[in-house]
């Protein structure tokens, strides 16, 4: 079930490049009668996954923005968790304003369901960070996988003209099954 939920999400998402990565959903196919109308194949998540990777500009970071920002605006209510790199500390307070630069490297907000971990954390601490249902990532140049972020279903979104390791602008879905093997799915 969340399998058909992340293709139809996916069918659902326009990526556009212009400066900035903007991911945009559109409001009015999701209110027609369709499985992604309630959300309730992600509502019963207590955790998403949104991972941010490295990047000299402002792309990366404003696509895991506005996931966060999308995710929320369509109801889910269970807790998000981003994993960051340290260079985008900054620029993370102008796209999602609960982070603060001057604080801690990993900050949790128990009021907004939200916390940041670095990558470094992530990789280092592995049993506070256990395998869950479900992983985003708005954009990525590095290759990242469902077994990097610890998640058992992963949607990759690439910003068209962006191209990833298939040679293709795409997205991707990759699923970890019971065993542990990862398969992937790309659509153009």
């Amino acid at each position: 079930m969340l399998a058909i939920f992340m293709n139809n999400l996916r069918k659902k998402l326009i990526l556009t490049f212009s400066g900035l990565v903007v991911i945009i959903l559109f409001f009015s196919s999701l209110l027609q009668a369709s499985p992604l109308n309630d959300f309730s194949t992600i509502r019963h998540l207590p955790l998403i996954r949104i991972a941010i990777t490295s990047a000299p500009g402002n792309g990366h970071q404003s696509a895991a923005a506005t996931v966060y920002t999308r995710l929320r605006q369509f109801g889910f209510s269970g807790h998000i968790e981003i994993i960051y790199p340290l260079d985008a500390k900054e620029k993370l307070p102008y796209l999602i304003p609960p982070f603060d630069s001057l604080g801690s490297d990993n900050q949790f907000f128990s009021e907004q369901k939200l916390s940041f971990v670095t990558w470094r954390e992530f990789k280092e601490n592995p049993s506070k960070y256990p395998l869950t249902d479900l992983g985003i990532m708005g954009a990525d140049d590095y290759n990242k996988t469902a077994l990097d972020l610890r998640v058992k279903r992963f949607l990759k979104l690439q910003p068209f003209g962006w191209l990833i390791s298939e040679g293709i602008s795409a997205h991707k879905i990759e699923f970890v099954s019971e065993d542990g093997k990862l398969t992937s799915e790309i659509f153009k």
